[in-house]
């Protein structure tokens, strides 16, 4: 089973009254379904979750229903709050529905699209793979988990669309952290136009930049200077 969500007032018992690019688009998903099994259990445990989402009117759909329930996400869907943020709709109210617009993903794909966000913009303007910081459910003590997604031209609707799954990050973690074990130094990746860190070594709880978890990191590791700024801490302070 799969999942999708549009407004407030579009579901299942009004689906009739949709505009018809909407149904057609939930039509031609229904019937990938059986691929998307198969691509699943292909993948699995790498890739937990495939979501589709049409950016002309912002039709998202998710497929497997039991990942979505099992985190919780299932009933985030129609019982979202963004309440106390900067995500409204053309009224100026808050969505009360899961809004792909709204979420840190969505944001973060729209700023590598942007000189402002994006230092390699000039040199990448025509980017349509993107990658995203890990990201976990609190509530639901969810594996870290990651999007890719690929953006396409909808065909139905017009407009950009994105295909895209959540992986598990944890399995990439680990062969990082492997390769590190084996450097007398350390690596890291950032996400081009994001201004984040992907991965860096011994992560906690969340991405920051090279120079935060440099002096953040291991009290018993030691980087002159590290050293140099624990000395000047110590000096001024």
């Amino acid at each position: 089973m799969a999942d999708w969500v549009l407004d407030q007032d579009i579901s299942k018992d009004t689906f009739d009254y949709a505009p018809q690019e909407i149904q057609l688009q939930l039509i031609v998903f229904i019937n990938i379904i059986p691929n998307l099994y198969g691509i699943l259990h292909a993948t699995l445990p790498s890739v937990l979750v495939y979501f589709f989402y049409f950016e002309n009117n912002d039709l998202y759909a998710s497929y497997p229903l039991s990942d979505d329930c099992a985190v919780g996400f299932a009933y985030r869907m129609g019982h979202n709050d963004y309440t106390g943020t900067t995500c409204l709709d053309e009224n100026d109210e808050f969505y009360t529905v899961y809004k792909v617009q709204c979420e840190a993903v969505f944001q973060n794909m729209r700023r590598t699209k942007d000189a402002t966000f994006d230092y390699n913009y000039s040199s990448h303007q025509h980017k349509s793979i993107f990658i995203n910081n890990f990201y976990y459910f609190v509530e639901a003590d969810s594996p870290r988990e990651f999007s890719m997604c690929i953006e396409f031209d909808d065909p139905i609707a017009g407009g950009k669309a994105y295909a895209c799954v959540d992986a598990n990050y944890m399995s990439i973690v680990s062969t990082l952290d492997n390769f590190n074990s084996k450097l007398k130094g350390y690596h890291f990746v950032t996400n081009i136009g994001f201004n984040n860190v992907f991965y860096f070594p011994q992560s906690t709880s969340s991405p920051l930049t090279p120079t935060e978890y440099i002096y953040n990191w291991n009290i018993n590791y030691k980087l002159d200077e590290k050293d140099y700024l624990m000395l000047l801490e110590s000096f001024f302070y």
